[in-house]
């Protein structure tokens, strides 16, 4: 599989068509969440976006906000692959080029959220030194120290 890696091309149209196809994957939906239109726009406007593309087809997403440098804490608010790249690494290189942004950036940490039940993502943040800092309910903060 050869696939592009690129930062920052996505459009909103794009983004959104990709949580779209992404949706039945999280744990819960992420379309009972938040309203994709809305999220898609938020991510464009405002996080650090790792993509890959099959040609012209966004197949893997990773979105970051990197907006506090003074508290040294970057937050990954969306991981999605689509489910014809699912299980291929798509993730966890997207992720690796998302920490690998942070520490060039100076930042000491990131976190991110991630459902309690989603136990394929959770393992794939723990492969990468993700560790659990909180729990409640249905929901885990995890967070890797960059240090």
């Amino acid at each position: 599989m050869s696939l592009l890696l690129r930062q920052d091309t996505a459009t909103v149209e794009e983004i959104e068509q990709h949580l779209r196809e992404c949706d039945g994957a999280f744990v819960p939906l992420l379309s009972l969440r938040v309203d994709l239109g809305q999220f898609a726009a938020k991510i464009h406007a405002k996080a650090v976006r790792f993509e890959a593309w099959d040609d012209t087809h966004l197949v893997g997403l990773v979105s970051a906000y990197f907006n506090e440098p003074e508290q040294r804490l970057g937050f990954v608010n969306h991981v999605g692959t689509v489910p014809s790249h699912a299980g291929r690494g798509v993730a966890r290189s997207l992720l690796g080029r998302c920490l690998a942004h942070a520490r060039q950036a100076g930042f000491a940490f990131v976190g991110l959220e991630v459902a309690a039940g989603n136990a394929r993502a959770i393992a794939l943040y723990r492969r990468l030194g993700f560790v659990t800092t909180e729990q409640d309910g249905d929901s885990m903060q995890m967070r890797l120290d960059l240090a």
